[in-house]
């Protein structure tokens, strides 16, 4: 079944829309000011943005995303919004997937989280997203960011962070899940970039580059820290003479790290006498 539909979800409600067939909703624009739940169960919904120049999902109140939904589509030509989520609330992902989307002007292709707001992503797949002009292809977080689980792959930027650009407002915390496999095609990008504040306790991040290929992964004026099973395979680079990277005791995977220009080697806190930790390049 295919519809076109515009929907408000109004702040005293609380609705689930569960597929158990598959329906595609072209030209969705949805605005969710209460709760909104949104799940396959055996079927398939789609969210096809096409059209509308707007975000799939605006989110003021909560919403919960599972598996067998797609959101595609969106096209945003709004200032500092998503192309696929744009999260003024709470949005929780379970499942599902964010794909297929853009941001034209500024924001985050597949989602973005503004300030002061919670993304809390426990599973599913934001992938094949773009951002042609700030950065954060796949999310762009300005609030509390909390990646448990899922994976943030395949998505591009022509400036800073094709996966992930936290910006200085922002907190993201890391205990699972991987972000691999995105682009930033300007010539001092990276894959992923964090401004704010960033913990990685687990998870896995690889295979993201910048055009010349040298950098997955940067950090900038504020503290980061690596701990428990994080594990890092991308080049991490240093992008101000503030940035400080905390390696914490249980941290036990080796990364390579490209220091400040102007401060080589001085940004990198380790523990004393630890067997592993950071090569200095």
């Amino acid at each position: 079944m295919t519809a076109t539909a515009t929907i408000a979800i109004n702040a005293s409600s609380d609705i689930t829309l569960l597929s158990d067939a598959p329906v595609t909703i072209s030209g969705c624009e949805l605005t969710v000011s209460g709760t909104l739940t949104l799940g396959g169960n055996g079927g398939a919904l789609t969210l096809d943005g096409v059209g509308r120049l707007r975000p799939v999902i605006i989110v003021y109140g909560t919403l919960n995303l599972y598996d067998g939904v797609t959101i595609t589509g969106g096209d945003s030509r709004l200032p500092n919004s998503g192309g696929g989520v744009w999260n003024q609330g709470a949005f929780n992902m379970y499942g599902g997937l964010i794909s297929g989307n853009e941001a034209r002007e500024g924001g985050g292709g597949g989602v973005y989280n503004a300030e002061a707001c919670t993304f809390n992503m426990h599973g599913g797949s934001i992938s094949g997203n773009e951002e042609p002009l700030l950065g954060g292809g796949g999310v762009h977080n300005r609030g509390m960011f909390n990646m448990y689980g899922g994976r943030i792959s395949g998505n591009e930027t022509a400036n800073h962070g094709g996966g992930v650009y936290n910006r200085p407002t922002g907190t993201f915390n890391m205990s699972g899940g991987e972000i691999s496999g995105n682009r930033a095609s300007g010539l001092t990008t990276q894959g992923m970039l964090s401004q704010g504040v960033f913990h990685m306790s687990g998870g896995r991040i690889y295979g993201n580059e910048e055009a010349v290929g040298a950098v997955g992964v940067s950090f900038g004026a504020n503290m980061s820290t690596l701990s428990g099973n994080a594990v890092i395979e991308d080049a991490v680079k240093l992008v101000s003479d503030t940035s400080a990277i905390t390696v914490g005791e249980g941290f036990t995977s080796s990364i390579r790290i490209i220091p400040f220009a102007y401060a080589p080697g001085q940004q990198v806190l380790a523990p004393t006498g630890a067997p592993y930790g950071p090569e200095i390049l």
